[in-house]
C-alpha cells in the first residue's frame, strides 16, 4: 500500500493529502493499491469510481509517486485487499477492480 507523505519543499508538487479523515473536505478516506508480479506483463493500480482533480502523489518505495486520477480507493477496500493478498500468499485480490499502469 502507498501511503501518501507531506512535504514542505516550496519547489515540489504536495503529495495529495488522501486517506486520514483529518484533511478538510475528505468525506471518506482513501488510498491507492499497486501490484506487480513477475509473471504478469504488466504493473496494476486499483480503479476507483472517481476521478481526482489530479493524479494522487503517494510516497512509494523511496520518492513521490503519481498514481492514476482514478487510482483511490476507499480505505475499506484497501483493507479488504490486504488481509486477500496476505491470505493468499501474495495473489492479486479479486475485490478490487484494477487498471493496467505504466508509470
Amino acid at each position: 500500500m502507498a501511503v501518501p507523505r507531506p512535504t514542505s519543499a516550496p519547489h515540489r508538487r504536495q503529495p495529495r493529502p488522501c486517506g486520514s479523515g483529518r484533511w478538510p473536505g475528505r468525506h471518506q478516506a482513501t488510498r491507492v493499491l499497486f501490484y506487480s508480479n513477475q509473471r504478469l506483463p504488466d504493473a496494476y493500480a486499483s480503479q476507483g469510481s472517481d476521478t481526482a482533480d489530479s493524479a494522487p502523489i503517494y510516497y512509494y518505495m523511496g520518492s513521490d509517486t503519481e498514481f492514476p486520477a482514478t487510482a483511490e480507493i476507499p480505505l475499506a477496500d484497501v483493507r479488504r485487499a490486504a488481509h486477500e493478498y496476505m491470505s493468499t500468499g501474495g495473489g492479486r485480490p479479486h475485490d478490487i477492480t484494477w487498471q493496467v499502469w505504466n508509470d
